[in-house]
């Protein structure tokens, strides 16, 4: 038996994130009152939900490394 996650444990895990069934009756979350708005990640079930917000956030993550990094490329380097 396996304890699959509930939507009540992805809310906890991810408070910033609305978590929400769709009609076709996958599970969507998307970053709560984010400006400009986010894309949705969709998952099959809930613990893929759990490992596409994980996927969303690491490549947000990401990006901001990279943001900040300076560009080595520029003149005057």
């Amino acid at each position: 038996m396996t304890d699959e996650p509930t939507a009540a444990d992805v809310r906890r895990a991810y408070p910033d994130w609305t978590v929400y069934q769709g009609t076709d009756l996958r599970w969507r979350a998307r970053l709560t009152n984010a400006k400009p708005p986010v894309p949705v990640v969709v998952g099959e079930d809930l613990a893929d939900l759990l490992e596409e917000i994980q996927r969303e956030i690491s490549h947000a993550d990401e990006l901001t490394r990279q943001a900040r990094q300076p560009d080595q490329n520029a003149p005057g380097r």
